[in-house]
């Protein structure tokens, strides 16, 4: 369940944060594994919770979703960032042959899911196939629902029609879209 608890590390005694706790600025600030879950406004649906969250609250939570955007920090220098992680500000940040894709706001980071901070810089696969994630099974989930804000249910059809900001929703059954419907998020 989305909590809010406190921002910018006050109260001290509240940080780390826990699963689904708010408001995070970096990974350090959450417990253990968790990443903070940045986020632009209200939107992208907060992975692997329920609730309802608050305008602009950054969330630590569970990296279930592989490939999804991560903000880290800025200037770690070379080698420092892995697959779908930023910020970084030219190729030789991140690991490997991955390469450093910069954005003016919230374009698609191509291999990676979600939409990340605004104006931040994730790496990426050099091209577009390329994943280092071994791919999930590919049959959707026909009992999986999303329920949008007006009400109206949702399934993998619809995730199908806007994958990079869709397969991070949960559904009614608390299950992420990216696992239950992997052929619409791209397997």
């Amino acid at each position: 369940m989305l909590q809010e608890i406190g921002n910018d590390g006050e109260p001290s005694d509240s940080y780390p944060l826990k699963r689904c706790q708010a408001d995070c600025d970096s990974n350090d600030e959450c417990a253990g594994d968790l990443i903070c879950f940045e986020r632009t406004g209200d939107i992208p649906t907060v992975p692997g919770c329920s609730g309802e969250d608050t305008y602009n609250n950054d969330y630590c939570i569970v990296k279930s979703v592989p490939n999804l955007l991560n903000r880290i920090g800025n200037g770690f220098g070379k080698d420092a960032f892995g697959l779908c992680e930023g910020d970084c500000d030219e190729d030789t940040d991140c690991r490997g042959d991955l390469i450093c894709q910069q954005r003016d706001d919230l374009e698609p980071i191509v291999g990676c899911i979600g939409e990340g901070r605004s104006t931040t810089d994730y790496c990426r696969p050099p091209d577009a196939t390329t994943t280092t994630q071994a791919p999930p099974p590919c049959t959707n989930d026909d009992n999986w629902i999303f329920i949008n804000r007006r009400g109206f249910e949702k399934n993998c059809d619809w995730v199908g029609n806007k994958p990079s900001k869709r397969c991070i929703k949960v559904g009614t059954n608390d299950v992420d879209a990216y696992t239950a419907c992997p052929e619409s998020c791209g397997c």
